[in-house]
């Protein structure tokens, strides 16, 4: 063996006797515990609880009333804007709507010099002026939605008023009229609603101012108080006019409209009044006035009607004078008059039952503007003038 070799096996030797003396000092390790066996937990014993036992609950019984129904709700709608009453006559509003269903008063009103200034004639809703003799007008003047005081001088029927007073359904005050036309009025229908002051009607009184045959004057108040003696029905069904607060298109100017019944005793004027819009009157050059105020006449609505006009066989009064006969069934030339204009129209009546009506050339109504309405009936020759 060589030294070599033999220095590396000692060397080697000297490696393994170190290892194990290293070995030898180190402290060895502690006792390992032994890991328990598990101990295995009993199981719970159920016992079973018997259930308490409790009352049974009586059965209801069985309910033979019907389940109620279910109710739809209601719709809500709003509710309407009452309309107003309207006069028939003048188409205002009324405070008292029973005023539509009453019956008129046509009272017959003189227009000679010595009757002017007349009462009662602002108050009434609708006045018609006619021809009778000696070239003198009279009235025909409706209430039935205004009260006045007042109303007079009443004065005598005309052939006229038989035509008048059944367009309206009217009770007819007047006093008298000559013999043949008391005798029409007997015949007709106007006989069960007459208060003839002539022959003893109630619902008049005298004037100690003037001097008869003008001094007989009545009121609203006692004409119906003398219907209701009388046992006059006062109760109608009027078919209302056409109104409008709008002027109708078509309408020309006509601030001043002349009448010439005749030109002396009975020529009426017509002024347009834009601060009242309506019209003044004149006769004969002097206002018109209503006695009760002294205030002027006012007028809203003219309407002039042009109507065959025939002298009859009638004696009139004790100078002989002739009375006119008045025709207004059928139809024929009509103007209108309102808010300062001018409108042609027709009028046309069909039966002794109807009001006037006033169309434009397509037939249909012309408007009248709310208020007083005045109707001026002129022979069919007659030219008034309007500027």
């Amino acid at each position: 063996m060589s030294n070599a070799r033999r220095a590396f096996c000692k060397l080697l030797a000297l490696g393994l006797i170190l290892l194990i003396a290293l070995a030898a000092c180190r402290p060895g390790p502690g006792p390992i515990s032994a890991t328990p066996t598990p101990t295995k937990r009993p199981k719970p014993t159920f016992t079973p609880v018997p259930p308490t036992p409790t009352e049974p609950s009586p059965t209801e019984p069985l309910s033979t009333e019907p389940s109620p129904t279910l109710q739809p709700t209601p719709t809500v709608t709003a509710t309407p804007t009452p309309v107003p009453a309207l006069c028939p006559l003048t188409g205002q509003a009324l405070a008292d709507p029973a005023l539509a269903r009453g019956r008129p008063f046509a009272v017959k009103i003189g227009n000679s010099p010595a009757e002017r200034p007349q009462s009662g004639l602002s108050k009434a809703d609708m006045v018609f002026e006619h021809l009778t003799e000696g070239g003198i007008t009279r009235f025909t003047a409706l209430y039935l939605c205004q009260e006045s005081e007042a109303i007079g001088p009443v004065r005598s029927a005309r052939l006229i008023d038989l035509e008048l007073v059944p367009m309206f359904d009217a009770i007819f005050a007047h006093v008298g009229a000559c013999a043949p036309i008391m005798e029409m009025i007997a015949q007709s229908e106007i006989a069960k609603a007459n208060l003839d002051e002539y022959l003893g009607a109630p619902g008049f009184h005298l004037i100690p101012t003037r001097k008869r045959p003008f001094s007989t004057y009545t009121s609203t108040r006692e004409l119906k108080d003398a219907a209701v003696e009388m046992g006059i029905r006062q109760e109608a069904a009027l078919e209302p006019l056409a109104f409008s607060d709008d002027p109708p298109a078509g309408g020309t100017p006509a601030t001043s409209v002349v009448i010439p019944y005749h030109r002396t005793l009975s020529n009426v004027v017509y002024e347009y009044d834009p601060g009242r819009g309506a019209y003044l009157r004149f006769t004969s050059g002097e206002p018109d006035l209503e006695a009760l105020t002294s205030e002027p006449l006012v007028i809203t609505n003219i309407v002039v009607v042009h109507a065959p006009h025939t002298e009859t066989e009638i004696i009139e009064d004790v100078l002989g004078s002739r009375s006119v006969e008045i025709d207004l069934t059928g139809q024929g030339k009509a103007t209108l008059f309102r808010d300062g204009l001018a409108y042609p129209a027709t009028w046309v009546r069909e039966a002794p039952d109807q009001m006037l009506r006033y169309v434009d050339a397509d037939g249909e109504p012309i408007p009248l503007k709310p208020g007083n309405v005045w109707v001026e009936i002129v022979p069919t020759d007659l030219e008034i003038e309007v500027k």
